[in-house]
């Protein structure tokens, strides 16, 4: 639903003239000369920021969903709905987690189940000439099965509005302006825009509406939600709505992989019934022309304001080794373009994240075969740990949380232990482990996340509690179903079974914010992998604590609650210590210089064509029932 396109072309040679046909995949020659090496993975983040913005969903047939489906593989994917709302008493909710029972939360009004084509309109935030405007932009887009059958999105246009400052420039700065954003959405297959473009010279968003016109937009498009019955008190996003999310694809072999966290998951969505006095007020105009016959607007969502930001990260990646329909200098101007334009852009935010006027946002794989070992915390254990890390002195209180969807609340101390890829970290490939536990700033807010109260790596490393740290103990092995690790003074051997754990959604989304034992935290950014994972449960574990092990008080020498291991692997993007204050000593010492440098790095690797620039996308809006930590 956000996203902004990024140029994917692979530098590969050109066949010759009158060779090249739809759908043909041609490899480069690693020994020709004119080609150079475009290996691209991830790098730092650059941002793009989305302010108040309007949900347009219209239900179709079957049918014309089908017909919006131009590549072979996908399928139309049909939502159960868009937003839901919960009706429980919060209160109660989190009095019946405190004592450990179940904390499910039964919904009504759920919107309607169908096939959906969306228009999503919002105001962005772009940079010309060094100064920021706000500019809109408004994604026309289906819900889709693609071939890995996954959840995802399929954009089918976009409204863009022209810059004031360029309006007055005439046809020479539209032409230009034009071009940058066709260039910016590209099909890697034709080296053409994926989708069309309209250009609008009128573009207001509001809290009572959207208004679109002018330009290319020649019957305007008016939304206006004044007369509109909202449905009550904050609806919530769908998790089949928000997993499609995490992947749009604009060709069968572009797409950006979007990673998020619970401020957009958990977002409060205004929703309003299209119903017939509503929609005497809305004027779909040339948006008329985008939509299938059959389409019938079932609701309309606002979320977003200026205040708080909802943030989106993303890559943009080529899923195949298709060759653009370009010459050999159209396709290395192409690439040279897309490496400079996304390495200035790094360049210049490693020098603000090194000012500390902006935060890093850095690659972290989690490899195969992540462990859990899980065991269920005593009060008085709860009170003695909150006691060890002076959590009541910060305002944090560890709170109870559902691992499985079909379990309870409980207090708990977890170990993950795990091989790390961490962009930019000259050591490389390390096997980390973190014993965490999960907390609250304020308990009546039901909004759990993880804390780490000890963390370790094969090589040194660092962390906002103790600055560096020499390396540890730690190792992870899998031979055959049985997965071996060592953690210091604790070894366990997992046998694993064929039965997967079905994860509950506060636990996964927990992991939004990352706290450490002194109150810094790290945002996290996910994609769906994490979502839709079930990792697999051991059917008999091994687990031998030495006596001087040091949280065996803790944990009472008792059997784990689960045990499980991620088989696949995971990435997240990590915006690290975000809330250090300046009086820190790390603050200037270790957060500024280390991730600038690692900004730094991820410029000179997107200059070279080594590593795909990735693109932060920021929501602001407000969170009435959601107390931000």
């Amino acid at each position: 639903m956000l996203y902004m396109d990024c140029m994917n072309l692979l530098d590969l040679e050109a066949p010759p003239d009158g060779a090249l046909t739809e759908g043909t995949a041609h490899a480069s020659s690693s020994s020709s000369s004119s080609s150079s090496n475009t290996s691209l993975s991830k790098s730092d983040t650059l941002s793009v920021d989305y302010y108040e913005g309007f949900n347009l969903n219209f239900i179709i047939d079957q049918s014309d969903a089908e017909k919006l489906m131009p590549y072979a593989q996908f399928t139309p994917l049909k939502l159960a709905g868009t937003h839901i709302k919960e009706h429980e008493d919060k209160a109660n909710i989190n009095q019946r987690g405190l004592r450990g029972e179940s904390t499910e939360k039964t919904s009504a009004l759920p919107s309607a189940e169908g096939y959906y084509i969306s228009l999503y309109a919002a105001k962005i935030g772009v940079e010309i000439n060094g100064e920021l405007h706000r500019v809109g932009r408004a994604d026309i887009f289906t819900y889709t099965i693609d071939p890995n059958g996954r959840p995802s999105l399929l954009i089918v246009g976009c409204y863009m509005e022209i810059p004031k400052m360029l309006q007055v420039l005439g046809d020479a700065g539209l032409q230009h302006y034009t071009q940058i954003i066709t260039d910016l959405a590209q099909d890697s297959r034709t080296g053409k825009e994926a989708y069309p473009h309209y250009l609008a010279e009128v573009f207001d968003v509001s809290e009572d509406g959207v208004i679109i016109s002018g330009g290319d937009v020649e019957e305007s498009i008016v939304i206006d939600v004044k007369d509109c019955v909202e449905e009550g008190s904050s609806a919530k996003f769908t998790r089949q709505f928000v997993n499609a999310n995490s992947i749009a694809w604009r060709s069968p072999i572009d797409k950006n992989i979007n990673f998020f966290n619970q401020d957009f998951i958990d977002a409060p969505v205004r929703a309003f019934t299209a119903d017939d006095s509503c929609m005497a007020d809305q004027q779909i105009g040339h948006l008329h022309k985008q939509l299938p016959s059959s389409a019938k607007l079932e609701n309309i969502e606002a979320y977003g304001s200026s205040d708080e930001a909802v943030v989106w990260k993303y890559d943009d990646l080529t899923e195949s080794e298709g060759t653009p329909f370009l010459t050999n200098d159209e396709k290395q101007k192409a690439i040279s373009f897309k490496r400079r334009v996304y390495s200035d852009m790094l360049l210049s935010r490693s020098t603000a994240i090194e000012n500390g006027e902006a935060e890093s946002l850095i690659s972290l794989v989690q490899g195969e075969n992540s462990v859990f070992i899980i065991w269920e915390l005593s009060l008085e254990a709860v009170a003695v740990l909150a006691d060890q890390f002076n959590l009541a002195e910060q305002g944090i209180a560890i709170v109870p949380i559902k691992v499985a969807e079909e379990g309870v609340a409980r207090h708990i101390i977890a170990l993950n232990v795990y091989d790390s890829e961490i962009e930019g970290d000259l050591n490389g490939k390390a096997v980390r482990y973190e014993w965490s536990t999960f907390v609250s700033k304020n308990q009546d807010s039901m909004t759990p996340y993880y804390m780490v109260i000890q963390a370790g790596s094969s090589t040194d490393t660092f962390d906002p509690v103790s600055g560096k740290e020499k390396a540890t103990d730690v190792s992870l092995s899998r031979d055959g179903d049985v997965v071996a690790l060592v953690v210091n003074t604790l070894t366990a051997n997992l046998h694993l079974g064929t039965e997967s754990l079905t994860i509950d959604r506060e636990y996964t989304f927990a992991n939004g914010k990352v706290y450490w034992s002194n109150g810094v935290f790290d945002a996290v950014y996910f994609d769906s992998s994490l979502v839709l994972a079930k990792p697999k449960m051991s059917t008999k574990h091994i687990i031998d604590m030495a006596e001087d092990f040091e949280w065996a008080a803790l944990i009472g020498y008792k059997d784990p609650i689960y045990s499980f291991v991620y088989e696949d692997a995971n990435t997240y993007l990590v915006s690290p210590w975000c809330n250090m204050k300046e009086t820190n000593p790390l603050y200037a010492e270790t957060k500024l210089p280390t991730f600038g440098g690692m900004a730094k790095w991820s410029s000179s690797q997107v200059k070279s064509g080594q590593r795909e620039p990735s693109v932060l996308i920021t929501v602001y809006g407000n969170h009435p029932v959601l107390p931000r930590l």
